[in-house]
């Protein structure tokens, strides 16, 4: 049985990776072979997509408070800003998925959390209108653009359709554990610093570059099994 298109991305249905389960992927995990807590390629993605849900918080929960308030720009130019993180979100499976088919999942991955990094740092480097209006289009983007990145990652670690099921139900709750810490962590932390908007998004960025390293430490992908060069 296929996947079910979640409400509001029937525009990406095509997008949809095929299964390409009669030609295995280099570094694929057969079903038999699967285990989460033994492969630690799939679990640094794990780590990564909830490193990559902490990143994503500051602009999530802060951003129109941090124009409205700590710029004292107003909720008008704060709501501004929102509207464009909400255009960047439309625009976002549909060009990490086109980008990715280009040049690969990891590598889109990779450079997205460079990219993310950078965006959600500009705030708390400028508060001009052009870094503000980047920063909200670029991270916007990617709330939803990460998950087909990882979603092709994972197809490219988990082979057997019943392994990518669990796979997939470890990744969402690393991201729905790393989003949550994430929150209740930069609440507290702006109650105690007194509303300390660049010291949040200094640590959204940081945590970005983690998973980059993390991802750059499971080193280049393994060579195909002797098995499958003799079947191609």
């Amino acid at each position: 049985m296929g996947p079910t298109a979640p409400s509001g991305v029937g525009p990406a249905w095509t997008g949809w990776p095929r299964d390409p389960s009669a030609h295995p992927a280099t570094g694929q995990v057969a079903a038999t072979a699967f285990k989460p807590r033994a492969n630690r390629t799939f679990l640094a993605l794990c780590a990564e997509y909830a490193l990559n849900a902490v990143g994503l918080v500051p602009h999530m929960v802060f951003l129109v408070d941090f124009v409205a308030r700590g710029l004292g720009r107003g909720l008008d130019t704060g709501g501004f800003y929102w509207t464009i993180f909400g255009i960047g979100a439309v625009a976002g499976p549909l060009l990490a998925g086109a980008i990715a088919d280009r040049v690969g999942f990891r590598r889109t991955l990779q450079a997205s959390f460079l990219v993310q990094a950078a965006a959600v740092a500009a705030p708390a480097i400028s508060d001009g209108p052009i870094a503000l209006v980047i920063s909200s289009a670029v991270v916007g983007l990617f709330v939803p653009g990460v998950v087909p990145l990882v979603l092709g990652r994972m197809h490219e670690l988990v082979h057997e359709a019943r392994a990518r099921q669990k796979a997939w139900s470890w990744c969402t709750t690393a991201f729905a554990v790393g989003q949550a810490a994430a929150a209740y962590g930069f609440s507290y932390l702006f109650a105690q610093t007194g509303g300390a908007y660049a010291l949040l998004f200094a640590l959204g960025a940081a945590a970005l570059l983690i998973a980059f390293v993390l991802d750059l430490a499971q080193g280049a992908e393994p060579p195909p099994h002797r098995e499958e060069k003799a079947r191609s």
